[in-house]
């Protein structure tokens, strides 16, 4: 995943453990974790080269 902050990963991981359990394909965990775009505006401010997150 490209996306920035710990709790994402964990996020990504619980949701994975979620899939897996249901029966989903680890193929296709995988395959939907790859495609994740994240929705930066708002969360992300770029000042002076500089990346601010606000991480809540």
């Amino acid at each position: 995943m490209k996306t920035l902050g710990d709790h994402n990963a964990k996020n990504a991981l619980a949701a994975a453990a979620v899939a897996y359990a249901a029966g989903i394909e680890l193929s296709a965990i995988q395959e939907g974790l790859e495609g994740f775009k994240p929705v930066l505006a708002g969360c992300v401010n770029i000042i002076c080269q500089a990346f601010m997150v606000k991480d809540a």
